[in-house]
């Protein structure tokens, strides 16, 4: 199959997928993507609303489109922190318990994402969206009907999940189809969704449930039916321009025997253990860390909103430095600016002291979850296997974003005391991990390209 070698390694890529028109011209080139047009930056609209009502970035459909997953976001799924506090003031249930509702979803969320790439090489692009679009405001409306524990798990946790995995799939794979020369631009553009996202839901939820008399069944309903709204949006605007010319190997396990990729996929199994410890319980810090609380309920609604506004940056400045410090490099910074910042949360005692810590770890937060893709393309012998080898490091990594908060809830229960001694305990655990994947990552870097400074991949 003939590439179009003027438009350089990117477009080379590209230029390996099909017409999607009609499924009458396979194994035809497309044209390159145009970089201009209405068309094409309503694509960005689209793709915004997508990462808006998602989390995005754990998978790559196919090789070609790998370049555009250089960022992982949440969206919707980050008011899940607001939750987390809701449920543990009117559940029976300890905080590990709780937090398995969110852990589930980001899980299924990334295990849907995987599964759902074989989907979209087959023309299911539609299909997917629109099953997202359906089951993400179907979840909210079955979790405001819940009465059980169980129930919730399964609205919130699966049904979300499910939905969510459903929706990011355009999201990685739509903007490559339309930009090479703009790609940046319009993935920085489209990747602020998600950081709109993770900060407008936990408002919005806070909002509705303490200056309304709506109650948490209708403020949930509403969470719903803006979901639904919004996703809509996406299903207007998003339109394919090619698919793929052959299908890809979902999992490629051979690649374990690679000891940089081994150690890399170690790392970041660690790094998603810690990594959302601090998401999911720094309002409730703010409110049952110290006595008096260090903030009012009202104010303590706001952190996790601002820990998201510090991330904005964070998911958009690696993009542009990876290329001058080498990926693996600034992974390994980032987690260790993770881990030393997080080993100091304990010496915060007032909001001033946790807004600071807040916007310091969410920029942190924010490298560190967009630069595995780029990552795992570095790791890669070439750029055609990258959507396989990036689904088979996250299928075991991802086991990090299960068990990591469930073991931060039962540290912070793990006494007989009041909830403000176990606080210590938590943040010391969120830190250590986080500084053992920098480690980890430091050993990957070191397989591949030695122990010098200077030495970058």
């Amino acid at each position: 199959m003939k590439s179009h070698e003027e438009q350089g390694s990117q477009t080379q890529l590209e230029s390996t997928a099909q017409p999607n028109s009609d499924n009458s011209d396979i194994g035809q080139s497309p044209p390159p993507p145009p970089d201009k047009g209405l068309q094409a930056w309503l694509q960005v609209a689209g793709v915004f609303f997508c990462w808006f009502n998602s989390w995005s970035g754990h998978h790559s459909p196919n090789g070609f489109d790998i370049l555009l997953t250089r960022r992982i976001f949440r969206g919707l799924s980050n008011a899940f922190g607001v939750f987390q506090t809701y449920y543990e003031q009117e559940l029976p249930q300890s905080p590990s318990v709780i937090s398995w509702i969110g852990s589930i979803q980001a899980l299924l969320l990334i295990g849907v994402g995987i599964l759902a790439g074989p989907a979209y090489d087959a023309g299911f692009f539609t299909e997917l969206i629109w099953t997202g679009t359906v089951l993400v405001p179907f979840g909210f409306m079955m979790t405001s009907l819940a009465s059980k524990f169980w129930q919730i798990i399964l609205a919130q946790g699966v049904i979300v999940g499910i939905g969510m995995g459903c929706l990011f799939i355009p999201s990685v794979s739509i903007l490559p189809q339309w930009f090479s020369q703009r790609r940046v631009l319009a993935n920085a553009l489209a990747a602020s969704g998600a950081s709109f996202g993770g900060t407008i839901y936990p408002i919005l939820l806070y909002r509705l449930l303490n200056y309304t008399s709506v109650g948490f069944p209708w403020a949930v309903r509403i969470l719903g039916f803006f979901a639904l709204g919004t996703s809509l949006v996406s299903c207007a605007l998003l339109k394919v321009r090619s698919t793929p010319p052959k299908r890809r190997l979902l999992f490629d396990f051979k690649a374990y025997r690679e000891p940089p990729f081994a150690l890399y996929t170690i790392s970041l199994f660690f790094a998603l253990i810690g990594i959302y410890i601090p998401t999911f319980y720094i309002q409730l810090h703010a409110l049952k860390a110290h006595s008096p609380p260090m903030a009012s309920t009202n104010m303590a609604a706001y952190i996790l909103p601002i820990l998201n506004a510090g991330a904005i940056p964070g998911r958009i400045v690696p993009g542009f430095v990876a290329n001058k410090t080498g990926v693996l490099n600034l992974f390994s910074l980032l987690l260790a600016w993770a881990g030393i910042v997080t080993l100091c949360w304990p010496a915060v005692t007032n909001l001033a002291g946790l807004i600071v810590y807040a916007l310091v770890y969410g920029f942190a937060f924010g490298g560190i979850l967009s630069l595995p893709p780029p990552a795992v393309m570095a790791l890669s012998p070439d750029l055609g296997v990258v959507g396989t080898r990036f689904g088979t490091c996250v299928s075991l990594a991802s086991f990090g974003v299960l068990i990591g908060t469930p073991i931060g809830g039962a540290i912070l229960h793990s006494k007989k005391t009041d909830i403000t001694d176990n606080f210590l305990g938590l943040q010391l655990f969120a830190g250590l991990v986080l500084l053992i994947g920098a480690g980890v990552c430091l050993l990957a870097r070191s397989m591949k390209v030695g122990w010098e400074l200077k030495g970058k991949i």
